[in-house]
């Protein structure tokens, strides 16, 4: 039980540390995203509470890279507009 308690507060947590890192723009030691993918692609191993946390994690991790990709892809749309 305690497994999945702790996974609903050390994922979160560890995702916050990373967001934090890229707001003080430090490189990370540790992968957080690595280690959310690697847990995703084992989850018939993990119990269900860290499953449907690793689960949680996972969406939020591809919601926030979709983001990041359309405001990239919206300054180089600008950027192209501006030379042309």
């Amino acid at each position: 039980m305690w497994k999945g308690v702790l996974s609903l507060v050390t994922l979160p947590a560890g995702r916050r540390c990373i967001e934090h890192y890229r707001w003080l723009r430090r490189y990370c030691v540790f992968s957080h995203e690595e280690l959310i993918c690697k847990m995703a692609a084992c989850a018939e191993k993990l119990d269900l509470n860290l499953a449907a946390a690793v689960h949680k994690e996972m969406f939020i991790m591809v919601q926030e890279e979709r983001k990041l990709r359309k405001a990239l892809l919206d300054k180089v749309r600008v950027g192209a507009r501006t030379w042309a």
